[in-house]
């Protein structure tokens, strides 16, 4: 058997037993499930919401470098 084969098998075989733990969880104990994947899902909206922000902030600051000055001569 190759290197490769054997790495292929295990990630696999990983993977089908995390989603089966993840499962298992969820149906005995939702609300640790949830307590566990809640502050992950806000975090990813935090990081977004940042991200929206910034792009916003930085486009305000740039249309005021360039146009301010024209504005007021």
């Amino acid at each position: 058997m190759s290197a490769a084969f054997v790495q292929r098998v295990l990630f696999v075989t990983g993977t089908v037993l995390l989603t089966l733990v993840s499962v298992y969880a969820l149906l005995e104990a939702p609300d640790v499930f949830l307590l566990t994947v809640a502050p992950l899902l806000f975090a990813v909206f935090l990081r977004t919401v940042a991200v929206t922000v910034l792009l916003a902030a930085g486009s305000l600051a740039g249309f005021s470098w360039f146009v301010g000055p024209r504005l007021y001569t």
